[in-house]
């Protein structure tokens, strides 16, 4: 397993990476002090299960860069590991692309089941978030998908292509690419045609 982790404190670094060895016996741990060399991380392992970063460390400033990071490299499923515990810094990462948001000072035990279901290819939502009522992810159905993805999918039900999406959304194609993968999988379906199936069967949009 290869793990991708992106913090400026090098203690912090330390201490996950002897957290993450938990995982797994066959643990590659690769590590970034900046948003910069990250980037050249995730340029280089592609493959790599799994990234966990900071927000809020040299080189990052708001979260279109976060968005754009995710979009750019779609095969790595990324965690975000922060101090703040603000809803909207939360809700931010998660419609940007996130597939977990988790504050610093979340129990150990409670991280690694967390990682565990991202890396299993569920998304994880803080409890802080999930009680104040804002995108709620519960397994299954429509209730894992953030307020962007509930956007595209709607414009997948009308028909749209990925290129219409992203431009009547103002985002990439990449950005709707990595939005989908969030939707089949809370969708349980593997293409276009199946959610839009799915959608309509259950009339999970108020469609007929």
């Amino acid at each position: 397993m290869k793990i991708l982790i992106a913090d400026d404190h090098e203690l912090f670094r330390e201490g996950l990476r002897q957290l993450l060895r938990q995982l797994a016996e066959d643990m590659q741990v690769l590590e970034a002090a900046s948003y910069t060399e990250l980037l050249a991380l995730l340029g280089e392992h592609p493959d790599a299960d799994l990234a966990i970063m900071d927000l809020n460390m040299p080189g990052y400033s708001t979260e279109v860069k976060l968005e754009s990071l995710l979009a750019g490299h779609p095969t790595v499923p990324t965690v975000v590991l922060s101090a703040s515990e603000y809803s909207s810094d939360m809700q931010g990462a998660l419609d940007a692309g996130a597939m977990g948001y988790l504050p610093k000072s979340t129990p150990a035990d409670v991280l690694l089941c967390a990682l565990r279901l991202v890396l299993s290819g569920g998304i994880y939502v803080p409890p802080a978030l999930v009680n104040n009522g804002a995108g709620r992810r519960a397994e299954g159905g429509l209730d894992t998908l953030t307020t962007r993805q509930r956007e595209v999918l709607e414009r997948l039900v009308l028909g749209r292509s990925n290129k219409e999406i992203g431009r009547e959304l103002g985002m990439s194609e990449a950005t709707v690419k990595v939005h989908l993968t969030a939707i089949f999988r809370a969708l349980n379906v593997t293409n276009r045609a199946q959610a839009v199936h799915v959608v309509k069967e259950r009339q999970l949009l108020g469609t007929h």
